[in-house]
């Protein structure tokens, strides 16, 4: 229950993305005095996948009723391939994810926040913030200078108000994903089908070259042109890197193949070498296709990408679409004007999502899915969330942190540490993904359970539950990921 009181003077957001345009909105529609601060102009462009799981429609309702205002593009089948050419074609019988173009979606979130009171104060690129018992001061590059009793910053990845404030001093390179795509109009770049979003994970771009191979492919251009043959997991080539089906099952015709065994896929191995880990490329690519653009993309852990990579990332982007195009799987070219690399933070949210009267929500805290690199929902679940500490908190701000950490702890704390976890566990060995990959295929109700989970039809805690029950090999190794992840984040604070 949310209490009635307020803030007297109003409550400043900082940045207007989805998680400032949430908290504002849940803000204003509650009869708080708010204003909305961002160094763009509205509309303006953002770097971005633009994929949000349906589930956001019944966490945020009156936002169902409002898409008509903008071109959105619902996907029901998902592509997945792995680093080894293994394959899948997942398909629910409702959509799953919701496609949208951030420039319009940004603006919209932002008008339903202006719509119902917030103040929306343009062209402040806030550079400074400091707090004290009663109040947080922010200035701007420009000079203005803004006081609240309470701040929300929603600043992005490389937050100025956390960095300030001393809550983030800056993300480490094992916790940040370099993302290189390009939202191009359709009549210049499509896919072929888009009614399907396409991933790779593991992807592997090869050895610094555009003629090296790419996602476990051949480096010779007609060998990366699958046949129906391969496409359906059956190699008309005994050569062929595309697994037959004894590969897909999990059983290898070829004593050196990757895939594993039976008894690699139950955590034992019947040949000692196959127990030395082979790590997969950090990184993944993707085709999310819009009602009037597509995206297309390629992403890397920044560590990964400044260590093994040699290519600048444009290049890695061209040699992607170029080869996307040799497969027959998009049409047209990569528009370099339209190419648009940013930042994502996966390594999980802040410890400290915020100090004092000072909360973090989205990217600026973390708020990010390590697994699938998704933000939106999880910025407009923190920037509500934010938003009901405040107003259930405002006659006691010096429990603001206490009941916004503990919201989102109950909400979506589970999932994030889990999905970190997942990403350092299947890119630890390649042979992980192949197995995932091979588990859509052979254990449907599980797949079904993680659909349900998407729509919004069951939470992560309970999908979760029914998961972990069933493989109880995986609840341990993700346990010692956990842990392992834990020492490292106290070891970087040492240092």
């Amino acid at each position: 229950m949310i209490a009635r009181s307020s803030p007297a003077e109003a409550v400043v957001v900082v940045g207007a993305g989805p998680a400032g345009a949430t908290a504002a909105w849940a803000l204003a529609s509650n009869g708080v005095r708010v204003q909305l601060l961002d160094r763009s102009v509205f509309p303006r462009n953002k770097p971005c996948g633009g994929g949000i799981s349906m589930r956001v429609l019944p966490r945020f309702p009156h936002l169902a009723r409002e898409l008509g205002r903008i071109s959105t593009h619902e996907i029901s089948r998902l592509y997945l391939e792995g680093p080894a050419g293994t394959s899948t074609v997942i398909e629910s019988d409702g959509p799953a994810a919701l496609m949208i173009r951030r420039v319009e979606f940004d603006a919209l979130l932002v008008s339903l926040a202006v719509e119902e009171g917030a103040e929306l104060v343009p062209g402040v690129d806030v550079v400074h913030a400091r707090q004290d018992a009663r109040s947080v001061a922010l200035v701007a590059r420009d000079g203005r200078q803004f006081t609240a009793p309470i701040v929300i910053a929603a600043d992005g990845v490389h937050s100025v108000v956390a960095r300030r404030l001393g809550l983030n001093p800056g993300w480490p390179a094992s916790s940040i994903a370099l993302d290189m795509m390009e939202e191009t109009p359709r009549e210049q770049l499509r896919d072929i089908d888009p009614s399907t979003l396409w991933v790779s994970y593991g992807y592997e771009p090869g050895f610094g070259t555009r003629d090296s191979g790419f996602a476990g492919c051949s480096a010779n251009p007609k060998s990366q042109i699958p046949n129906p043959a391969a496409v359906a997991g059956r190699s008309a080539n005994p050569e062929s890197q595309i697994p037959n089906p004894a590969a897909v099952a999990g059983r290898s015709a070829n004593p050196e193949s990757q895939i594993p065994n039976p008894a690699a896929v139950a955590g034992r191995s019947a040949n000692p070498k196959s127990q030395i880990p082979n790590p997969a490329a950090e990184g993944y690519a993707y085709i999310f296709p819009k009602r009037d653009h597509v995206n297309i993309g390629v992403g890397y852990v920044l560590s990964y990408f400044r260590s093994e990579i040699a290519d600048a990332p444009y290049e890695l982007q061209r040699g992607f679409v170029d080869r996307l195009r040799e497969r027959g799987i998009v049409v047209g070219d990569s528009v370099r004007e339209h190419f648009t690399p940013y930042l994502i933070p996966v390594g999980g949210p802040l410890r400290h999502p915020g100090r004092g009267r000072v909360l973090i929500a989205g990217d600026a805290g973390g708020f990010v899915n390590g697994f699938t690199a998704e933000g939106i929902y999880y910025a407009m679940v923190s920037g509500e969330l934010a938003a009901r500490a405040v107003l259930a908190t405002a006659a006691e701000p010096a429990k603001l942190l206490t009941a916004y950490r503990k919201a989102c702890d109950d909400e979506i704390g589970c999932e994030l540490r889990d999905s970190v976890s997942i990403q350092r566990y299947l890119f630890a060995d390649r042979r992980r993904i192949a197995r995932v990959i091979d588990g859509a295929n052979r254990e449907g109700a599980l797949t079904r359970l993680i659909l349900d989970f998407a729509i919004g039809r069951r939470s992560y805690r309970a999908v979760r539950r029914r998961i972990l029950a069933r493989a109880p090999l995986l609840t341990a190794r993700l346990l010692v990921e956990r842990a392992a992840g834990r020492a490292r984040r106290r070891a970087g604070s040492t240092k």
